[in-house]
């Protein structure tokens, strides 16, 4: 089968509480991004009416609906379950695009501003061609430096004490060694709202680490966030993650809030946002929105 060349594919999670927050993050897609693209729409909801309703309001030729396999005994809402699915998505980009990129966004993030793509044609192109994944990784917007130690600590925890992970499982014996041998710290990762794959990168990993590992492994029994694997992953597959989320990058990413002032987004010319759930000045998910989506006229 021949596949679609697209710029890159959009890989967005969702859940039935997420649907209108869903509709307002495609159409900024759609606004600002010119280039061919796809989404992905990673499905976990629950109630039939809200899946009936996106395939509606939402569903065209490069926006799909996408059903990950769950099985009944995974947790639900959890981030490793979460992980597996967005994992199955993303294989599922690879059959059937041939793209440069993936961008994995989560429903409380927005596009911003326009020509984000030649933002990251540019950051790939003069930077480490080892560089595989970017995103808020070392630095935030607001020049506040993120750690790593929570996540090594609950590694740890789940190994040792927990004991939900084997110490002979393929991620934490083969995958954790190999990373770490290429200068990986344990723990350290892009933060999850927004981060980008190149496309070398993303095949690299799929290939290496095959989803029925990830399932032998019982990752969907943990809450290790995708973004901490994935990153994991980067540096076992040879490639290594780069700062795009720093004061003068062209992304503003925090965990549950603007890490910069939603002025400050437009006046900087902002590209991707996260997490619109709670503005800097104490504004709510709706008052943003509502601002950013002013400028998509």
């Amino acid at each position: 089968m021949d596949k679609t060349i697209v710029k890159a594919v959009f890989i967005i999670p969702f859940y039935d509480k997420d649907i209108v927050q869903l509709f307002d993050t495609i159409e900024s897609v759609k606004y600002y991004i010119k280039e061919p693209y796809s989404i992905i729409c990673i499905n976990d909801c629950v109630k039939d009416k809200n899946i009936e309703l996106l395939e509606k309001k939402i569903i065209s030729e490069n926006v799909i609906n996408f059903v990950p396999d769950y099985k009944a005994t995974w947790p639900r809402n959890g981030y490793g379950p979460l992980f597996c699915k967005i994992y199955q998505g993303m294989e599922y980009a690879l059959k059937l695009y041939k793209f440069d990129y993936i961008i994995k966004i989560d429903t409380d993030a927005l596009v911003t501003g326009a020509n984000l793509f030649e933002y990251i044609d540019n950051y790939f192109r003069t930077n480490n061609n080892r560089i595989g994944l970017i995103g808020s990784y070392r630095v935030r917007a607001d020049g506040e430096k993120r750690t790593r130690w929570q996540w090594a600590l609950y590694l740890f925890y789940l190994i040792y004490f927990k004991k939900l992970l084997s110490k002979e499982s393929l991620i934490w014996k083969a995958y954790k060694t190999k990373a770490q041998q290429n200068g990986y710290k344990l723990g350290e990762s892009v933060l999850g709202g927004v981060y980008v794959f190149s496309y070398e990168c993303i095949r690299k990993i799929i290939e290496t680490y095959p989803y029925n590992s990830i399932v032998d492994d019982k990752l969907y029994l943990t809450k290790i966030g995708e973004d901490v694997i994935f990153s994991l992953l980067t540096f076992a597959s040879d490639f290594r993650i780069g700062d795009f989320g720093r004061p003068d990058d062209p992304i503003a990413i925090a965990q549950n809030f603007l890490p910069i002032s939603k002025e400050e987004v437009t006046k900087k010319n902002k590209k991707l946002i996260h997490s619109t759930k709670k503005g800097l000045n104490g504004e709510s998910e709706e008052e943003l929105r509502a601002y950013f989506r002013s400028f998509r006229k």
